[in-house]
């Protein structure tokens, strides 16, 4: 286990990688998740970070976050992404909020074997939603808000 820097910078070409690191903290996270050809993490024109699915538009954003009615929930990416030098992929996690990270590693403990089983080492992306409770900073529930979205033929 290695923490980011401040920079942001990260070696994201090594074997068996699990980057948990969000757009707006780390320049190099945020090359890696524009490379996705099925989600979009990025603000939106009010100023809030959201998850866009390319092919429909549905944007997602953390009910935290929300002007007419904040809740105890944030959304995440989780994802198996190329690696730069593309000699493999690695997991990429990142929460709108840091809760919302935790949140997908929720979802992840609960769903590695059904994920794999489903995908394998394929790449994917989805959207996670998790309720929180904000006293303890605890998750409570974690569910997929999408479907994994692969990223083979037809993506992009």
């Amino acid at each position: 286990m290695e923490y980011i820097p401040t920079t942001g910078e990260v070696n994201l070409s090594r074997d068996n990688l699990v980057v948990i690191c969000g757009p707006k903290s780390s320049p190099v996270a945020a090359e890696a998740l524009a490379t996705d050809p099925r989600l979009v993490f990025a603000t939106v024109p009010d100023g809030r970070w959201a998850l866009t699915e390319r092919a429909t538009g549905r944007v997602f954003t953390s009910p935290s976050d929300d002007p007419a009615g904040r809740r105890p929930s944030d959304v995440a990416y989780l994802g198996r992404l190329l690696r730069p030098d593309g000699g493999g992929s690695f997991i990429h996690i990142a929460g709108v909020h840091a809760i919302g990270s935790l949140g997908a590693v929720t979802y992840l403990d609960g769903h590695l074997a059904e994920l794999y089983d489903e995908l394998g080492v394929e790449r994917f992306s989805m959207v996670i939603g998790c309720d929180y409770d904000e006293d303890k900073e605890l998750v409570v529930r974690a569910e997929a808000l999408t479907p994994p979205l692969r990223h083979g033929e037809g993506a992009r």
